[in-house]
């Protein structure tokens, strides 16, 4: 299918009445489609092959960038991360205009 693509954009990119953008477009859809089958077919298997829990972990960290390698820019506190939410309460709160009350009746 690989080959049919590149084939198919050479084409397009030659001359635009052979192939259309449309039916080029229709046909890289397609291909995205499959690569997608695919890769949900083979992580089947290879979770049905191995011990499930483990395997299905391995697929996770393949798929979720690595943010411990990562450099970061700010340095927050446990105490920092502790005091935000200690106090968002009272913040948003405080950012509340009174209104009109609303009357419920009992």
């Amino acid at each position: 299918m690989r080959e049919t693509l590149t084939f198919l954009t050479e084409l397009h990119k030659d001359d635009v009445t052979l192939v259309s953008t449309d039916c080029l477009k229709q046909f890289k859809y397609s291909y995205r489609q499959e690569i997608v089958k695919a890769k949900i077919k083979a992580n089947d298997d290879y979770i049905n092959k191995s011990n499930r829990q483990h395997a299905a972990w391995n697929i996770i960290k393949n798929v979720k960038p690595n943010v411990h390698n990562q450099d970061s820019s700010t340095s927050l506190t446990a105490h920092q991360f502790n005091d935000f939410f200690t106090h968002i309460a009272q913040k948003l709160l405080n950012k509340i205009t009174p209104s009109d009350p609303i009357y419920y009746p009992q």
